[in-house]
């Protein structure tokens, strides 16, 4: 998929970080918004009626490059483990971010 900002680098309520400050490591916003183009896709692999895969890649015209990876387990009937991991790199700043999560679910 892919999207385009028509307000070239003004950054609005509908693009960008000024919703969630905390998403940008620099006060200088521009560098965290996506300027005016953004690209990005994702693929679910299933491994066997246990077990998916799913990858999500993101790139914008600030040369912001995100990913995002998890593993759907689900081990017995009802219940389903989770591990998931994001990677953003702001390569207009040189920093990096990790982050990461661990969900269980059961259904009753």
């Amino acid at each position: 998929m892919g999207g385009w900002n028509t307000d070239g680098d003004k950054l609005n309520k509908y693009a960008g970080t000024n919703l969630d400050r905390s998403a940008c490591p620099v006060n200088d916003e521009s560098k965290c918004g996506w300027g005016d183009w953004a690209v990005w896709g994702g693929v679910g692999v299933p491994i066997n009626e246990k077990l998916k895969w799913n990858l999500q890649l993101a790139y914008t015209d600030s040369k912001i490059f995100a990913a995002t990876t998890n593993v759907k387990w689900n081990p017995v009937k009802n219940l389903l483990i989770e591990p998931e991991v994001s990677y953003t790199n702001f390569d207009s700043v040189n920093q990096d971010q990790w982050a990461g999560i661990l969900r269980f679910e059961r259904s009753f």
